[in-house]
C-alpha cells in the first residue's frame, strides 16, 4: 500500500512516499506522529485514501473515496472544551472534540483500511457536505 507522510524540519516540509506490506510498519509510523516534525499520513490505493493526521493522543482521521469524505467520530467521553487544537501541515487548525480520536481507534481505522481497502463501519463515521 502507499503511503505518504510529511517531514517538517525547522519550518521546511518534505512529503515521502514509500509502499508497505506490512500493518506494524504503518503502525509505527502512526505511533510516529507528533504535530512537530510529523503531522499527516495519508494511506492511498487505487480510488480511496484514509487520512490520518495529529499525534500525541490527538487524531483525527478521514475517509475518501468517489469524491466523497466521511469523517471519524469520537464516540468515548468528549471533552468539555467547545475546540481542540491539533496542528497538521505546520498549520494549528480546530477541531469539535467529537472529531478528536484515541490513538486506539486510530489504529483500529487503519488497520481496517490496510487490510480491506474500505472504511471500518463498527467505528462511527460521518458523511461531510
Amino acid at each position: 500500500m502507499q503511503i505518504i507522510f510529511d517531514r517538517w524540519h525547522q519550518g521546511v516540509v518534505t512529503k515521502e512516499t514509500i509502499f508497505i506490506k506490512r500493518f506494524s510498519q504503518l503502525e509505527d509510523l502512526i505511533i510516529r506522529l507528533d504535530q512537530e516534525e510529523f503531522t499527516e499520513i495519508i494511506l492511498k490505493d487505487i480510488k480511496i485514501e484514509l487520512h490520518v493526521c495529529g499525534g500525541n493522543e490527538s487524531f483525527i482521521c478521514s475517509f475518501s473515496t468517489k469524491g466523497d469524505v466521511y469523517d471519524l467520530l469520537n464516540t468515548e467521553q468528549i471533552s468539555s472544551r467547545k475546540h481542540m487544537s491539533i496542528i497538521i501541515g505546520g498549520e494549528e487548525s480546530l477541531f469539535s472534540p467529537n472529531r478528536v480520536i484515541s490513538i486506539e481507534n486510530i489504529l483500529i481505522a487503519a488497520e481496517y483500511f490496510f487490510l480491506n481497502c474500505s472504511m471500518d463501519t463498527s467505528l462511527k463515521w460521518k458523511k461531510r457536505g
